[in-house]
């Protein structure tokens, strides 16, 4: 009897301990996916980021390039319509092709440029809801926000960086008062205290020679 109690005892604690140690694998082998899954996230994102830099240069480089035609397109226009040497329907003829030329490229620089207004108003929103912050933003993110609030403002952002000596967290503040951001959501966006948000004003106030009694978000309001 008291070999029986001892036997189903120690059989207690074997599979007890057998118990113990497949719980034990399965712990292991939960954090093994879960640390895969990180991985491949964390891979896929880099990925993506890289897809995503690469489409928006690439972007970019085409509208330059458009511009550039243009301009020499237009040039051409002014030349035809000088000559005098050419016949009224030859002028009218490469007039129109011409003027044919211009608009595809317009309209695609157009198009280009809609399709970055998406993806910056997307990072706005995610601003506005606190999902995002500045700091965690990639450099090619930020100029999609520009380039938005560019073509919103009549190129806003452009003439800030022509005609002052603006650091990137300047623009970058600038840009948020133009759309609207209050003292609040900039605590928010850019990760600190209000009184940070404060010493960030006054420094762009100063930046944009604006004297105490100034109103910053007047200024940038009506720049």
């Amino acid at each position: 009897m008291i070999l029986q109690r001892k036997y189903e005892r120690d059989k207690l604690i074997m599979d007890k301990k057998e118990l113990a140690k497949d719980k034990q694998i399965q712990l292991y082998l939960l954090l093994l996916v879960i640390l895969l899954i990180v991985i491949f996230d964390g891979v896929s994102l880099l990925l993506v980021k890289k897809i995503y830099r690469d489409h928006f240069k690439k972007n970019l480089k085409i509208i330059k390039e458009n511009e550039e035609i243009i301009n020499q397109y237009a040039y051409q226009l002014k030349e035809l319509k000088l000559k005098e040497n050419q016949t009224i329907e030859s002028s009218k003829e490469k007039i129109g092709k011409l003027n044919q030329k211009i608009l595809l490229l317009a309209n695609e620089n157009r198009e280009i440029r809609e399709n970055i207004c998406v993806n910056a108003v997307f990072l706005l929103d995610q601003l506005k809801k606190n999902a995002l912050i500045v700091k965690r933003m990639s450099k090619n993110e930020k100029s999609q926000i520009f380039e938005y609030v560019d073509l919103l403002f009549g190129n806003y952002v452009s003439r800030l960086r022509k005609e002052y000596e603006l650091t990137e967290n300047n623009i970058m503040l600038a840009t948020l008062l133009k759309i609207g951001f209050s003292s609040k959501e900039l605590m928010f966006v850019l990760d600190c205290e209000m009184n940070s948000v404060f010493k960030m004003k006054q420094r762009l106030k100063d930046k944009l020679h604006l004297c105490n009694k100034d109103s910053l978000e007047e200024f940038i309001a009506l720049y």
